[in-house]
């Protein structure tokens, strides 16, 4: 189950400040801007949180996001993502970064636990059969 959806910002730049503030309002999340280090950011998180870095779903655009890319259970980039990042993710969307590829990833992630679910579902019809 998702616990919680929080945007880390690096930009100081006014444009993707405003786009980051906007997804935030639209989908109800904490944003933190200014974020010098993500990787030192997400493991605080993980680690107040208590879990795993296989339990982290992570996307990002750019190289300084790679390493977070790598340790992330499941991670994305836009599909104009710098070959460095697109080689690290594990889904790349098909949209690019201000284009709807944030939406994308969370329909990604939407459908990845329907069929988790769905597989537990028939895993438990067939053990009920025999």
């Amino acid at each position: 189950m998702i616990e919680m959806v929080i945007i880390l910002s690096s930009a100081e730049n006014p444009i993707p400040k405003a786009m980051a503030e906007r997804v935030s309002a639209q989908i109800g999340c904490e944003i933190q801007h200014g974020v010098e280090n993500k990787l030192s950011e997400v493991e605080r998180l993980r680690k107040d949180r208590g879990l795993e870095w296989k339990e982290v779903a992570y996307m990002g655009n750019d190289e300084p996001d790679v390493q977070c890319l790598n340790l992330a259970g499941l991670s994305a980039v836009p599909l104009d993502a710098p070959l460095v990042s697109l080689n690290a993710a594990k889904y790349t969307c098909t949209r690019a970064a201000g284009r709807g590829a944030l939406r994308e990833f969370a329909e990604h992630i939407v459908l990845l636990k329907k069929k988790a679910k769905a597989q537990l579902e028939q895993d438990l019809i067939h053990r009920n059969t025999f």
